[in-house]
């Protein structure tokens, strides 16, 4: 049986780590410790983290794929979870199962006192999820496209982050180094820089208005 613990979200994922995940798609980075998560599990945990990487940053240049990414990562869960549901109705009727279907926007009653209607409206309640798996594919489609559009302008590189290193090195007086830093805390200093860029704008905008006599 395969042990592992994977860094949970940006405020504990050295940032190291997450630049082995982009720069160099090697998931395994994500493991805190143990062995044996597969690609499925890596996955799924590098698309939330990604997700909350971009929340914390408050880019508006990626809000476009943080929605699709959501979109889709809503819908996978929403699928999985109707799947699973309606495999344990089938062999058994659990009361609280059937209600988490209606929550979930299945409008049937699962009634097992008749049989064959409960049976149907499972049926119906499966077709009705995997048609989701359509829309699942039109959403990574789009996102594949704009993905593919930005690695084109602009693959992001090892470079590019011992640059930004440098940048916050530089602005906040102290050798930042990316193994002794989460994720979350590198997204507040890059934020922290934007906000003192912003105010430094101000003051030599304000410098350079004519005064009045």
């Amino acid at each position: 049986m395969s042990k592992y613990i994977l860094y949970e979200d940006c405020h504990v994922l050295p940032m190291n780590n997450f630049i082995e995940c982009l720069v160099k798609n090697n998931l395994a980075a994500l493991i805190m410790t143990g062995k044996g998560a597969s690609m499925d599990v890596l996955e799924s945990k590098w698309q939330s983290i990604y997700l909350e990487y971009i929340d914390l940053l408050e880019d508006e240049s990626v809000k476009d794929i943080k929605m699709l990414m959501t979109e889709i990562h809503l819908a996978e869960q929403k699928f999985e979870r109707t799947r699973v549901i309606v495999e344990l109705l089938t062999m058994v009727h659990y009361p609280e199962l059937a209600k988490e279907l209606r929550k979930l926007g299945y409008p049937y009653e699962y009634n097992p006192a008749n049989m064959d209607r409960y049976k149907e409206e499972l049926k119906m309640t499966y077709d009705q999820a995997k048609t989701s798996l359509l829309t699942i594919k039109q959403k990574q489609n789009q996102l594949d496209k704009i993905r593919a559009k930005d690695v084109r302008e602009k693959k992001i590189t090892m470079a590019d982050f011992n640059s930004m290193l440098v940048t916050l090195s530089a602005h906040f007086k102290y050798q930042v180094k990316p193994h002794e830093l989460t994720v979350g805390q590198y997204c507040e200093m890059i934020k922290r820089v934007r906000e003192d860029a912003k105010i430094m704008e101000a003051k030599i905008y304000a410098q350079k208005q004519p005064k009045n006599n």
